[in-house]
């Protein structure tokens, strides 16, 4: 097929996308309907000879926490009445030696039958807070630096016969493990002054950059998306004035348990989330300043703060959170191109969860 033919087939196929919006009650612009075929980045100045990359690059431990191992001793059956030993290991896989895990802790959360001590009825359900670890528990909270393993252990007490009526009963200890941790990303873009771009457009060259975006370790991955491939300082109109710039945030657990809770501004308690003031975005000096923000957030002096409620993730993941920079400051001094760094931080808690079956067995000789 010659070009005119290709020219001629897409003409008519732009015209009857319009035409359909048209009679089908929807007004829409042809410029909203080519957006809509060609993408919003077909509309950025230069992209014929300004052909940034992007690298994304991941550092550090997605899971710097692990529960190595756990078990009870007797395992598989004890009797009646008898002690039981449920020991676990745990081991802090992190490879950044200035980083910890802060205020970890495990905790019995529901035990079944077994009991705090051999005193008729007193089950770990019912009184959770005599049926705790040796270390590592709610109200001695462990720090772990890097390459460290701690082994924490229970003391409880299988039923008595009476208890379980002399029948064979199946027991399971369901435990978690939580821990503060913090994760970060910095994301790089590419400033290109207007006039540099007229350059290489007279001079049929084009400006390669490659731009990284790193993430770091922790399960919780803070993704962003700059809605353009760069943004372009300056304009023909008014050389002091740049376009605005559209960035999307957007939270991630990648990790093999989940979030704790937090408490919202309301007093409720709200699972799987992100407390308030837990989650930073840091815009940089000379880029810009944030003129439109997603109402969770609060910004000041190039620093946004989810400052309004919790953030929650539904599905792994929370809702994208967008920020609008306006008029991004041109670049000084003839400068024809620069990059800056957004970095972003966020602080929670995290959760790992388990459970390991014994039974109980009045039978056993």
């Amino acid at each position: 097929m010659n070009k005119d033919k290709r020219i001629m087939i897409l003409s008519v196929v732009v015209v009857s996308l319009v035409m359909v919006t048209a009679t089908s009650g929807c007004v829409d612009s042809v410029e909203n309907v080519l957006k809509n075929l060609f993408g919003s980045i077909g509309n950025v100045f230069g992209m014929e000879v300004v052909k940034p990359s992007r690298v994304t690059d991941s550092v550090g431990v997605t899971n710097p926490v692990i529960i190595e191992n756990a078990w009870t001793l007797p395992n598989n059956e004890v009797l009646p009445d008898s002690n039981v030993k449920f020991m676990m290991e745990i081991s802090n896989l992190d490879d950044d030696p200035d980083k910890k895990v802060k205020n970890l802790f495990v905790d019995l959360f529901d035990a079944t039958v077994f009991k705090a001590s051999k005193n008729p009825g007193d089950f770990c359900n019912i009184a959770p807070n005599k049926c705790l670890p040796n270390d590592c528990s709610k109200n001695n909270k462990c720090t772990m630096s890097m390459g460290s393993t701690k082994q924490v252990r229970f003391d409880i007490w299988s039923p008595s016969s009476k208890e379980i009526a002399k029948v064979y009963t199946k027991g399971t200890l369901n435990y978690l493990l939580r821990y503060d941790y913090n994760g970060s990303t910095n994301y790089e873009i590419l400033v290109v002054n207007y006039d540099e771009i007229l350059r290489r457009q007279q001079e049929a060259k084009a400006l390669s950059a490659s731009l990284q975006d790193t993430r770091g370790g922790g399960p919780i991955k803070i993704d962003v998306e700059l809605r353009t491939p760069y943004v372009v300082a300056g304009s023909p109109k008014n050389p002091d004035k740049s376009q605005t710039a559209y960035f999307v945030f957007k939270l991630r657990n990648a990790g093999a348990g989940s979030l704790s809770s937090c408490t919202n501004k309301d007093g409720k308690s709200i699972n799987n989330a992100i407390c308030m003031g837990k989650f930073k975005i840091k815009f940089p000096d000379g880029l810009g300043h944030v003129s439109e923000h997603d109402p969770v957030f609060s910004c000041s002096g190039g620093v946004c703060t989810n400052s309004e409620d919790v953030i929650q993730l539904f599905r792994g993941e929370t809702q994208p959170f967008t920020f609008k920079i306006e008029d991004v400051n041109n670049l000084p001094g003839g400068v024809p191109y620069r990059s800056f760094f957004i970095n972003a931080d966020v602080q929670y808690s995290y959760e790992l969860r388990g459970s390991v079956q014994l039974n109980v067995n009045p039978n056993l000789a």
